[in-house]
Protein backbone atom coordinates (compact mmCIF):
# COMPACT_ATOMS: atom_id res chain seq x y z
CA UNK A 1 0.00 0.00 0.00
CA UNK A 2 2.83 2.40 0.80
CA UNK A 3 4.52 1.66 -2.52
CA UNK A 4 1.38 2.23 -4.56
CA UNK A 5 0.40 5.36 -2.63
CA UNK A 6 3.71 6.86 -3.66
CA UNK A 7 3.18 5.89 -7.30
CA UNK A 8 -0.33 7.35 -7.35
CA UNK A 9 0.87 10.57 -5.75
CA UNK A 10 3.52 10.91 -8.47
CA UNK A 11 0.87 10.38 -11.14
CA UNK A 12 -1.52 12.88 -9.56
CA UNK A 13 1.15 15.59 -9.75
CA UNK A 14 1.26 15.30 -13.56
CA UNK A 15 -1.39 17.27 -15.52
CA UNK A 16 -3.65 14.97 -17.58
CA UNK A 17 -3.10 17.06 -20.74
CA UNK A 18 -5.72 15.28 -22.90
CA UNK A 19 -5.16 15.34 -26.66
CA UNK A 20 -8.35 14.38 -28.52
CA UNK A 21 -9.05 14.05 -32.25
CA UNK A 22 -12.40 13.12 -33.79
CA UNK A 23 -12.10 10.00 -35.97
CA UNK A 24 -15.70 9.23 -36.95
CA UNK A 25 -19.25 10.39 -36.26
CA UNK A 26 -22.47 8.56 -37.07
CA UNK A 27 -26.06 8.51 -35.80
CA UNK A 28 -25.07 6.42 -32.77
CA UNK A 29 -21.49 7.14 -31.73
CA UNK A 30 -18.63 9.57 -31.96
CA UNK A 31 -15.19 7.95 -31.87
CA UNK A 32 -12.08 9.87 -30.87
CA UNK A 33 -8.39 9.14 -30.86
CA UNK A 34 -7.05 10.16 -27.45
CA UNK A 35 -3.79 10.36 -25.52
CA UNK A 36 -3.00 11.50 -21.99
CA UNK A 37 0.14 12.39 -20.05
CA UNK A 38 1.44 9.89 -17.49
CA UNK A 39 4.66 9.13 -15.58
CA UNK A 40 8.18 8.95 -17.02
CA UNK A 41 7.30 11.39 -19.82
CA UNK A 42 5.05 8.75 -21.38
CA UNK A 43 1.58 9.04 -22.88
CA UNK A 44 -1.48 6.80 -22.59
CA UNK A 45 -2.89 6.12 -26.08
CA UNK A 46 -6.29 4.78 -27.02
CA UNK A 47 -9.77 5.39 -28.35
CA UNK A 48 -12.84 6.98 -26.81
CA UNK A 49 -16.35 6.07 -27.99
CA UNK A 50 -19.16 8.43 -26.93
CA UNK A 51 -22.84 7.46 -27.35
CA UNK A 52 -25.19 9.79 -29.15
CA UNK A 53 -26.99 12.12 -26.74
CA UNK A 54 -26.12 14.44 -23.91
CA UNK A 55 -25.74 11.93 -21.09
CA UNK A 56 -24.80 11.70 -18.39
CA UNK A 57 -23.51 8.23 -19.24
CA UNK A 58 -21.88 5.40 -17.29
CA UNK A 59 -18.33 4.61 -18.39
CA UNK A 60 -16.30 1.52 -19.22
CA UNK A 61 -12.52 1.29 -19.37
CA UNK A 62 -11.32 -1.57 -21.60
CA UNK A 63 -7.82 -2.88 -20.85
CA UNK A 64 -5.83 -4.66 -23.56
CA UNK A 65 -4.74 -8.26 -24.09
CA UNK A 66 -1.04 -8.99 -24.61
CA UNK A 67 0.71 -7.48 -27.60
CA UNK A 68 2.55 -4.38 -28.74
CA UNK A 69 1.05 -4.05 -32.22
CA UNK A 70 -2.07 -2.47 -33.69
CA UNK A 71 -5.39 -3.96 -32.67
CA UNK A 72 -4.83 -4.68 -28.99
CA UNK A 73 -6.86 -1.55 -28.22
CA UNK A 74 -10.08 -1.46 -30.21
CA UNK A 75 -12.55 1.34 -30.74
CA UNK A 76 -15.21 -0.65 -28.80
CA UNK A 77 -18.07 1.32 -30.34
CA UNK A 78 -20.45 -1.59 -29.69
CA UNK A 79 -20.21 -0.91 -25.94
CA UNK A 80 -21.13 2.71 -26.54
CA UNK A 81 -23.93 1.91 -29.00
CA UNK A 82 -25.47 -1.12 -27.27
CA UNK A 83 -24.59 -0.33 -23.67
CA UNK A 84 -24.99 3.42 -23.78
CA UNK A 85 -21.65 3.89 -22.03
CA UNK A 86 -18.69 6.14 -22.56
CA UNK A 87 -16.05 3.61 -23.55
CA UNK A 88 -12.33 4.18 -23.38
CA UNK A 89 -10.05 1.46 -24.75
CA UNK A 90 -6.33 1.92 -24.15
CA UNK A 91 -3.01 0.47 -25.14
CA UNK A 92 -0.25 0.19 -22.52
CA UNK A 93 2.51 1.25 -24.91
CA UNK A 94 4.07 4.58 -25.74
CA UNK A 95 2.79 4.93 -29.32
CA UNK A 96 -0.59 5.44 -30.95
CA UNK A 97 -2.89 2.49 -30.34
CA UNK A 98 -2.98 1.52 -34.02
CA UNK A 99 0.82 1.44 -34.33
CA UNK A 100 3.51 -1.05 -33.27
CA UNK A 101 5.75 -0.04 -30.37
CA UNK A 102 9.26 -1.40 -31.04
CA UNK A 103 10.00 -0.87 -27.35
CA UNK A 104 6.83 -2.52 -26.09
CA UNK A 105 7.23 -4.10 -22.64
CA UNK A 106 10.57 -2.38 -22.16
CA UNK A 107 12.14 -1.44 -19.84
CA UNK A 108 11.11 -4.32 -17.61
CA UNK A 109 13.24 -5.65 -14.74
CA UNK A 110 11.36 -8.27 -12.69
CA UNK A 111 13.97 -8.08 -9.94
CA UNK A 112 13.03 -4.48 -9.12
CA UNK A 113 9.49 -3.39 -8.19
CA UNK A 114 10.26 0.13 -9.45
CA UNK A 115 11.23 -1.13 -12.91
CA UNK A 116 8.29 -3.42 -13.71
CA UNK A 117 6.54 -2.63 -16.98
CA UNK A 118 3.15 -3.56 -15.58
CA UNK A 119 3.53 -0.83 -13.00
CA UNK A 120 3.42 1.62 -15.91
CA UNK A 121 0.40 -0.23 -17.32
CA UNK A 122 -1.52 0.06 -14.04
CA UNK A 123 -0.76 3.78 -13.84
CA UNK A 124 -1.95 4.18 -17.44
CA UNK A 125 -5.29 2.69 -16.40
CA UNK A 126 -5.59 5.04 -13.42
CA UNK A 127 -4.71 8.01 -15.61
CA UNK A 128 -7.52 7.00 -17.98
CA UNK A 129 -9.94 6.99 -15.05
CA UNK A 130 -8.67 10.43 -14.05
CA UNK A 131 -9.64 11.65 -17.49
CA UNK A 132 -13.07 9.99 -17.51
CA UNK A 133 -13.91 11.78 -14.26
CA UNK A 134 -13.23 15.16 -15.88
CA UNK A 135 -15.93 14.67 -18.52
CA UNK A 136 -19.25 16.47 -18.13
CA UNK A 137 -21.07 13.65 -19.95
CA UNK A 138 -19.94 11.03 -17.40
CA UNK A 139 -22.40 10.39 -14.57
CA UNK A 140 -19.63 10.68 -11.99
CA UNK A 141 -20.22 7.29 -10.40
CA UNK A 142 -20.89 4.29 -12.67
CA UNK A 143 -17.45 3.13 -13.82
CA UNK A 144 -16.57 -0.43 -14.85
CA UNK A 145 -13.23 -1.92 -15.93
CA UNK A 146 -13.10 -4.94 -18.23
CA UNK A 147 -10.48 -7.00 -20.02
CA UNK A 148 -9.43 -10.41 -21.22
CA UNK A 149 -6.12 -12.23 -20.72
CA UNK A 150 -3.54 -9.54 -19.88
CA UNK A 151 -6.43 -7.07 -19.83
CA UNK A 152 -8.28 -9.22 -17.30
CA UNK A 153 -5.35 -9.17 -14.93
CA UNK A 154 -4.90 -5.44 -15.41
CA UNK A 155 -8.62 -4.92 -14.76
CA UNK A 156 -8.26 -6.73 -11.43
CA UNK A 157 -5.23 -4.64 -10.54
CA UNK A 158 -7.00 -1.42 -11.49
CA UNK A 159 -10.15 -2.29 -9.55
CA UNK A 160 -8.11 -2.93 -6.41
CA UNK A 161 -5.93 0.12 -6.91
CA UNK A 162 -8.60 2.73 -7.63
CA UNK A 163 -11.71 3.00 -5.43
CA UNK A 164 -13.57 4.82 -8.22
CA UNK A 165 -14.07 1.48 -10.00
CA UNK A 166 -17.54 0.08 -9.22
CA UNK A 167 -17.74 -2.97 -11.52
CA UNK A 168 -15.17 -5.55 -12.68
CA UNK A 169 -15.42 -7.97 -15.63
CA UNK A 170 -12.58 -10.34 -16.55
CA UNK A 171 -12.05 -13.25 -18.90
CA UNK A 172 -9.17 -15.79 -18.86
CA UNK A 173 -7.20 -13.38 -16.66
CA UNK A 174 -3.41 -13.18 -16.67
CA UNK A 175 -1.13 -11.60 -14.06
CA UNK A 176 -2.49 -13.79 -11.24
CA UNK A 177 -0.46 -15.83 -8.73
CA UNK A 178 3.07 -15.06 -9.91
CA UNK A 179 4.51 -17.08 -7.02
CA UNK A 180 2.72 -20.36 -7.84
CA UNK A 181 5.83 -22.06 -9.22
CA UNK A 182 7.64 -21.51 -5.92
CA UNK A 183 5.06 -23.70 -4.19
CA UNK A 184 4.77 -26.37 -6.87
CA UNK A 185 1.63 -24.90 -8.43
CA UNK A 186 0.82 -23.10 -11.66
CA UNK A 187 1.99 -19.53 -12.09
CA UNK A 188 0.10 -16.94 -14.06
CA UNK A 189 1.29 -15.36 -17.27
CA UNK A 190 3.99 -14.01 -17.78
CA UNK A 191 5.51 -16.74 -15.58
CA UNK A 192 7.96 -14.56 -13.69
CA UNK A 193 8.83 -17.14 -11.02
CA UNK A 194 9.27 -19.96 -13.54
CA UNK A 195 11.77 -17.99 -15.59
CA UNK A 196 13.55 -16.65 -12.51
CA UNK A 197 14.05 -20.20 -11.21
CA UNK A 198 15.97 -21.04 -14.38
CA UNK A 199 18.41 -18.16 -13.99
CA UNK A 200 18.80 -18.33 -10.21
CA UNK A 201 16.90 -15.13 -9.42
CA UNK A 202 13.83 -16.78 -7.92
CA UNK A 203 13.65 -15.15 -4.45
CA UNK A 204 14.27 -11.59 -5.60
CA UNK A 205 11.80 -11.88 -8.49
CA UNK A 206 9.12 -13.36 -6.25
CA UNK A 207 9.55 -10.42 -3.90
CA UNK A 208 9.42 -7.75 -6.62
CA UNK A 209 6.53 -9.12 -8.68
CA UNK A 210 4.18 -9.29 -5.69
CA UNK A 211 3.59 -5.60 -6.35
CA UNK A 212 1.85 -6.36 -9.66
CA UNK A 213 0.11 -9.63 -8.74
CA UNK A 214 -3.65 -9.39 -9.27
CA UNK A 215 -4.22 -11.64 -6.24
CA UNK A 216 -3.28 -8.82 -3.90
CA UNK A 217 -5.47 -6.27 -5.68
CA UNK A 218 -8.51 -8.55 -5.96
CA UNK A 219 -8.88 -8.64 -2.17
CA UNK A 220 -9.13 -4.82 -2.15
CA UNK A 221 -12.15 -4.69 -4.48
CA UNK A 222 -15.58 -5.23 -2.94
CA UNK A 223 -17.84 -4.39 -5.89
CA UNK A 224 -19.73 -6.81 -8.15
CA UNK A 225 -17.71 -8.96 -10.54
CA UNK A 226 -18.18 -11.19 -13.57
CA UNK A 227 -15.27 -13.56 -14.16
CA UNK A 228 -14.93 -16.17 -16.90
CA UNK A 229 -12.50 -19.10 -16.79
CA UNK A 230 -11.50 -21.70 -19.41
CA UNK A 231 -10.62 -25.05 -17.85
CA UNK A 232 -8.35 -25.98 -20.78
CA UNK A 233 -6.47 -22.67 -20.72
CA UNK A 234 -2.74 -23.46 -20.77
CA UNK A 235 -1.67 -19.80 -21.14
CA UNK A 236 -3.45 -18.51 -18.03
CA UNK A 237 -4.13 -21.69 -16.02
CA UNK A 238 -7.53 -21.54 -14.31
CA UNK A 239 -5.97 -22.23 -10.91
CA UNK A 240 -4.15 -18.91 -11.12
CA UNK A 241 -7.35 -17.01 -11.89
CA UNK A 242 -9.06 -18.78 -8.99
CA UNK A 243 -6.31 -17.59 -6.66
CA UNK A 244 -7.39 -14.00 -7.37
CA UNK A 245 -11.14 -14.59 -7.69
CA UNK A 246 -11.26 -16.35 -4.31
CA UNK A 247 -10.04 -13.11 -2.71
CA UNK A 248 -12.90 -10.97 -4.02
CA UNK A 249 -15.43 -9.82 -1.44
CA UNK A 250 -18.33 -8.51 -3.53
CA UNK A 251 -21.19 -10.19 -5.36
CA UNK A 252 -19.76 -12.58 -7.94
CA UNK A 253 -20.84 -14.34 -11.08
CA UNK A 254 -18.27 -16.94 -12.16
CA UNK A 255 -18.65 -18.64 -15.55
CA UNK A 256 -17.00 -22.06 -15.84
CA UNK A 257 -16.19 -23.03 -19.43
CA UNK A 258 -15.07 -26.64 -19.11
CA UNK A 259 -13.91 -27.16 -22.72
CA UNK A 260 -12.47 -23.69 -23.34
CA UNK A 261 -8.82 -22.85 -23.83
CA UNK A 262 -7.25 -19.40 -23.97
CA UNK A 263 -10.02 -17.70 -25.86
CA UNK A 264 -13.08 -15.69 -24.91
CA UNK A 265 -16.48 -17.34 -24.58
CA UNK A 266 -19.64 -15.81 -25.99
CA UNK A 267 -20.67 -14.75 -22.47
CA UNK A 268 -17.79 -12.26 -22.38
CA UNK A 269 -19.06 -10.49 -25.48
Amino acid sequence: DSFWSGELNELAAIPIDPQITLMSDNDYTKIYRINLATVDNRRVYGFLSVPDGNGPFPAILVLPPFGNGPGVASMSEYLAERGGALTMSISIHNVEADETDPNGYEPNDPTDKDALYYKLAALAAVRSIDYIFTRNDFDGESLGVIGNSQGGGLAMITAGLDSRVKLLVTSIAALCEHTGFKYGRASGFPYYANLAHLNGQGPIVVQATKYIDAVHFAKRFDGPTLNLIGYEDIVCPPATSYAAINQMKGTQVLVHNVNQGHNNSTEYF
